[in-house]
């Protein structure tokens, strides 16, 4: 954002979206599985079967499972810094800094 518009980012944005929420979604998602697996009392009220009940559960269990497998099992793809490096001519050395050529597109689509 820095290289492209000259503005910064807070650095109360940047806390609240690396670490508090994050934290926020884990804490809810503990929250909401220990909800899940723990009573049926409404559950049984409005008469669904033990299928029902699972199928349901299923349908968030699922997803879940296919992200775990997909993290073990990669797909190959192109570097994120190559990729910026092609398109935008910046190329990010291991210290943080960066280095500016004029041979990305973006830079031809801008002038």
């Amino acid at each position: 954002m820095k290289i492209r518009t000259g503005e910064e980012m807070p650095k109360f944005v940047i806390f609240f979206i690396k670490f508090f929420i994050p934290l926020f979604i884990f804490a809810i998602f503990i929250i909401s599985w220990i909800n899940e697996f723990s009573t049926n009392e409404g559950r049984d009220k409005n008469g669904w079967t033990s299928g029902v009940t699972w199928l349901g559960r299923l349908i968030w269990i699922v997803p879940l499972l296919i992200i775990a497998v997909g993290w073990f099992k990669r797909i190959q793809t192109e570097e994120i810094n190559d990729l910026i490096e092609k398109q935008y001519g910046i190329k990010f050395n291991p210290d943080g800094s960066y280095t500016e050529s004029k041979g990305g597109k973006a830079s031809n689509e801008i002038n």
